[in-house]
């Protein structure tokens, strides 16, 4: 039997090499982004869902300091639900799901880019829908959720 709290433990012994591995990956993701004209002319629309609310968060203060453009989370259900005229023509919307699994992130995701954002996913799984629906998927090299909450989703200071 597994002791209680071993796939919470197991996940966070990881993050150390996998941050750094991302980190190493950095240079040519900006490359991608470059590459694919995927920078925000306008601002950045986050899509996060359950526990990547979280990162998501933290990420809209660093992104708009880098970016210097406005950073909104996306209210997913006005997508996927109230089919929101929302026009996103220059904005880059970008995807957050540990899991790959929330529809409502590929849902949403997609309704942007129908309507002109340009689409950024990342992911655990490079090939979950997400990272489908996205112009560019970056996975972030954590492997399958072992814990509940994820604690790969953020990763405290």
């Amino acid at each position: 039997m597994t002791r209680p709290g071993a796939g919470v433990g197991a996940d966070m012994a990881e993050e150390p090499a996998v941050v750094a591995d991302l980190f190493g990956r950095r240079p040519a993701i900006a490359e991608e982004i470059w590459h694919r004209w995927l920078l925000p002319r306008r601002g950045i629309v986050l899509v996060p869902r359950g526990s990547s609310d979280h990162p998501a968060i933290y990420a809209r203060y660093l992104l708009e300091l880098v970016a210097a453009a406005p950073v909104l989370l996306a209210a997913p259900s006005l997508h996927t639900r109230h089919r929101s005229p929302a026009r996103p023509e220059g904005w880059t919307a970008l995807a957050i799901s540990q899991s790959g699994a929330t529809p409502e992130v590929t849902t949403t995701l997609e309704a942007l880019a129908a309507r002109g954002a340009r689409t950024i996913a990342i992911t655990n799984d490079p090939e979950s829908p997400p990272a489908a629906a996205a112009a560019l998927a970056v996975p972030h090299g954590f492997g399958p959720e072992r814990a509940a909450p994820a604690p790969q989703t953020f990763l405290p200071p």
